[in-house]
């Protein structure tokens, strides 16, 4: 390819430097042709017909065989200045399609002198750079990084056959793009060593390369996440037993203790277990269904009731007794049309990692904000908030991806991609911001049931 280029070029300028040598001899040599054609004949015809002025006495007369050698003369300059016409014509034409070509071709292309002094821009060069067309004049050096415009003065300077760089190419606006620069020598026929240099703009091929790279790292942990909804789904048909055994154990201790006098507040603790233990059953009954992408059971929720349940859900089970979680719900008779126990589930999910998060931090008082507001007609919106270190900036836009976590060998990752799957797949929307003054804050919505609905 650099040899054809090549070629090409020194065509070009041959054919520049023809047209302009040969266009004002071509005007010369017409003129004296001209004359050296009349001039003769002119001679020859009057000394044929007696013209008194060339044969009057006192003059020379002019001989017939000077004034045919004359003629002849002037028709083998007529059949050369002809043969010049020719060559001219064709030089044209074949610099007239070479420059069509050059102007189609996708890379840019440019030509040097030894010192990177650039003697020719093509239309492509042009753009890549956003300079003119005459940008003849500039050095190379002024449209390349440092490194590379370094690299490209060595190879000069020492007249290199043929060479590639890559590096960073600096258009006339100060923006910098990926470029790739392969540079052929092209000898002159004075001496005088050219350079063709063929740019070609990377930025493409790089953002292709790197949306490759996020494919392959996204497919691996589909299929990661794939391997663990199938563990899920094995591990909730193997504790689905041994959830119904402890229901029907604890029925039963729950019968036999109310039959009995003087046990206190035992069989109100047996039937909390009871129902805590059904709601486990329930909760890996829906996250199968979850996985299997079953359809959501939605029906009519009073969403007070639910974040009460989920706040005392965390309190006894990760002893969050010492940090203050605070309802604020306006209005208080807000109803949402939701699957409670998944909505219930994010709910949970959030406050755990408020705790830990507050916890992480040895905080003298931790606390938590909870409040739900509609926002529209059809919408709710809730926002958790916590005093805690907030959210690492450098995983902030990718903390609802799968496997990321900030708990850094404690958490698998899973639980925020998870809960922002069910609040989408109620028609919602999750996001997280940080809090000037420290901690996070999870916003997401839910759907508001419409008030002539909650009437009915």
């Amino acid at each position: 390819m650099l040899d054809g280029q090549a070629g090409v070029r020194a065509i070009k300028r041959a054919g520049d430097q023809i047209e302009a040598e040969e266009r004002p001899a071509r005007r010369k040599a017409s003129g004296l042709l001209a004359l050296a054609i009349a001039l003769p004949a002119l001679m020859l015809s009057g000394w044929m017909i007696g013209i008194p002025a060339l044969r009057a006495p006192g003059h020379a007369t002019v001989p017939v065989g000077t004034a045919l050698c004359l003629l002849v003369l002037s028709m083998v300059l007529l059949v050369r200045q002809e043969r010049i016409a020719r060559k001219y014509d064709a030089l044209q034409r074949r610099d007239n399609q070479l420059r069509s070509i050059l102007a189609g071709v996708p890379d840019a292309v440019i030509v040097t002198d030894r010192e990177g002094w650039v003697l020719d821009f093509s239309e492509a060069a042009a753009r890549l750079w956003a300079v003119p067309l005459d940008a003849s004049g500039c050095n190379m050096s002024t449209y390349l990084g440092d490194k590379v415009a370094a690299r490209l003065a060595e190879l000069l300077a020492r007249r290199e056959p043929a060479f590639l760089l890559t590096g960073d190419g600096v258009r006339t606006n100060g923006s910098q793009f990926p470029l790739e620069l392969r540079g052929a020598l092209l000898a002159d026929s004075d001496g005088d060593p050219r350079f063709t240099l063929f740019a070609r703009d990377l930025s493409q091929k790089l953002a292709a390369d790197q949306h490759f790279v996020r494919l392959g790292v996204e497919l691996a942990q589909v299929s990661r996440h794939n391997a663990m909804g199938e563990l899920a789904a094995d591990l909730a048909h193997e504790l689905n037993q041994p959830l119904t055994a402890a229901i029907n154990y604890l029925s039963a201790v729950g019968y036999m203790l109310s039959r009995q006098e003087g046990t206190g507040n035992t069989p109100e603790m047996v039937a909390q277990a009871r129902a805590q233990v059904a709601r486990a059953g329930e909760i890996i009954r829906r996250m199968r269904e979850f996985a299997q992408h079953s359809e959501v059971e939605k029906r009519a929720e009073s969403l007070v009731p639910m974040l009460d349940d989920a706040v005392r859900l965390v309190t006894a089970g990760s002893g969050a007794h010492d940090i203050e979680i605070e309802l604020a719900v306006e209005p208080r008779e807000i109803q949402v049309f939701i699957d409670r126990v998944q909505v219930q589930q994010v709910v949970v999910n959030l406050l755990r990692n408020a705790v830990e998060a507050i916890r992480s931090t040895e905080s003298v008082h931790g606390k938590i904000v909870i409040t739900a507001h509609p926002i529209d007609a059809e919408w709710v919106e809730l926002e958790f908030r916590d005093n805690g270190p907030g959210v690492p900036d450098a995983i902030l836009d990718q903390l609802f991806e799968r496997f990321t976590s900030t708990k850094a060998d404690a958490g698998m990752g899973i639980g925020l991609s998870i809960s922002r799957r069910i609040v989408e797949a109620h028609g919602g929307a999750m996001r997280v911001i940080n809090g000037k003054k420290g901690g996070a804050t999870f916003l997401f919505t839910l759907p508001a049931m419409a008030p002539a609905t909650i009437e009915a």
